[in-house]
């Protein structure tokens, strides 16, 4: 799955500008910028909408999507065991 932080570098680069010139624009430290893309500090929704709009896109860009796969593996590995109980004197 493609992750918010992936996203934000890619429209970045196409947007032909730097981390630095984000930061500036969006009003964060440089730092946050790299944080955003690597995925070590999340994006506040006021942060998200600034950086689509300098982007020139959505914020609904920058989110994540999932694969029908993703969203399967996600939702069967959120099932409890549910196999039967086996108690030491069970014929079954």
């Amino acid at each position: 799955m493609t992750t918010t932080g992936e996203l934000i570098k890619k429209y970045r680069k196409q947007a032909g500008l730097t981390q630095e010139q984000l930061a500036k624009k969006i009003g964060v430290s440089l730092m946050s910028v790299r944080r955003y893309e690597s995925n070590e500090r999340v994006v506040t929704e006021e942060i998200l909408q600034k950086i689509a709009a300098v982007l020139g896109c959505s914020k609904w860009d920058l989110r994540p999507t999932m694969t029908m796969y993703e969203m399967y593996q996600r939702d069967i590995e959120s099932i409890p065991d549910m196999s039967p109980i086996k108690f030491p004197n069970d014929s079954l």
